[in-house]
């Protein structure tokens, strides 16, 4: 519990956190959207190493069990994350570039031994090619704390799932990464400027939707396919949630709204996860 706490959670907030205020330095006044678009990628990157070393001391290469892999992608979607933020790609190259990513993710993330696997490889790629361009096109269009809240929420949300699904380890992963966004919430509550957009989108969109959908491959529980594929797609929302006009209202009033309809299928997720959870274990205690 030790070793789970400390360093999977507690080393992973603590790097994250350093990174991103060494980079963004939000106590100054001046402190720029542009002067660190990479610090994202870098701290998620850097607070997975010890969150994944908490479950698993070292995943090999190649790994041995398949949803290892996101050990490994992690970094690669950070270095093509701070790529992306530190030379400017046109619009073009960086949707290639994302949606190579998640082709690749799919082919690594979903082993031949899944039922249908190259139409799951196509929802993995799926999903983690429409996570990034969203996820990065809701922080590029409202800065500050409200979408890092949304992820914050979708990761926990996550959590809740897989863990509702008997994937102990990936429900720790996944709750590491909400509290790691946590922090990233703090520091845009605090100053508004600073954003997730270019390369932390890339980071999110590998390590949230590959530990939901890989959940779903190791579960025997009865919450159905598409919970975790709303799970898994639910960062999308935050794009449609960042286009609603809100003129006349408080910063953390909009926030709130927007927040709130982000979250609306991490409700129904977590809603339909512990309702079969709780079926199951009602079933398992009167057996006919």
């Amino acid at each position: 519990m030790v070793r789970l706490i400390g360093l999977g959670v507690v080393l992973p907030v603590v790097l994250c956190a350093g990174v991103l205020m060494a980079a963004w330095r939000p106590w100054r006044r001046d402190a720029q959207l542009a002067g660190g678009l990479w610090a994202g990628a870098a701290a998620l990157a850097l607070a997975s190493l010890p969150a994944f070393l908490a479950v698993d001391p070292w995943p090999g290469l190649p790994p041995h069990v398949t949803w290892h892999w996101i050990a490994w992608l992690v970094p690669v979607a950070a270095v093509a994350g701070v790529a992306d933020a530190l030379v400017r790609w046109p619009t073009a190259v960086r949707l290639l570039g994302a949606v190579t990513l998640a082709a690749v993710c799919g082919r690594l993330l979903v082993g031949d031994w899944v039922d249908h696997a190259w139409s799951w490889r196509a929802v993995m790629a799926s999903a983690i090619a429409a996570t990034a361009i969203s996820v990065n096109a809701a922080a590029d269009r409202r800065p500050g704390a409200a979408v890092p809240l949304s992820m914050c929420v979708a990761a926990l949300g996550a959590s809740i799932v897989l863990l509702g699904s008997g994937s102990a380890k990936l429900a720790q992963l996944a709750g590491a990464l909400s509290a790691c966004l946590g922090v990233v919430v703090a520091i845009n509550w605090w100053r508004p400027t600073v954003s997730l957009s270019r390369g932390g989108a890339a980071v999110i969109a590998v390590w949230l939707p590959g530990l939901v959908l890989s959940g779903y491959f190791a579960s025997w529980s009865e919450i159905p396919p598409w919970v975790y594929v709303l799970a898994a797609i639910a960062p999308v929302f935050a794009w449609p949630a960042a286009l609603i006009r809100l003129e006349g209202l408080r910063v953390w009033q909009a926030a709130t709204i927007r927040v709130a309809v982000a979250a609306l299928p991490v409700a129904v997720t977590v809603a339909v996860a512990v309702l079969a959870l709780i079926r199951s274990e009602t079933d398992s205690a009167y057996p006919y």
